[in-house]
């Protein structure tokens, strides 16, 4: 999975918040992920969390999320080392 970073002596998980609601729902959920992905097929998001689980959102299309700077830091980093990774081989 690539929001997994082996590095060292120690493995770091990246993790970030993952926020979504039901159109018409007052409040959020969320939940501490290390990775997600849309199944458009069967219309459901799965989330990856941190503790080895999944956890299924039915019916996606009919939420909304929300992806802080969190994830976006991330996103910049793997960005970042797969650059690195190309550039030495």
């Amino acid at each position: 999975m690539k929001w997994l970073q082996w590095g060292g002596s120690k493995n770091k998980i990246k993790t970030y918040w993952f926020k979504w609601r039901r159109c018409g729902r007052l409040f959020w959920s969320r939940k501490q992920i290390m990775g997600h992905k849309w199944f458009a097929d069967q219309n459901k998001m799965i989330l990856y969390l941190t503790n080895g689980g999944i956890y299924e959102i039915p019916l996606w299309t009919d939420c909304g999320c929300e992806l802080g700077k969190d994830w976006a830091k991330n996103a910049v980093e793997i960005k970042k080392e797969k650059s690195e990774e190309e550039s030495e081989e």
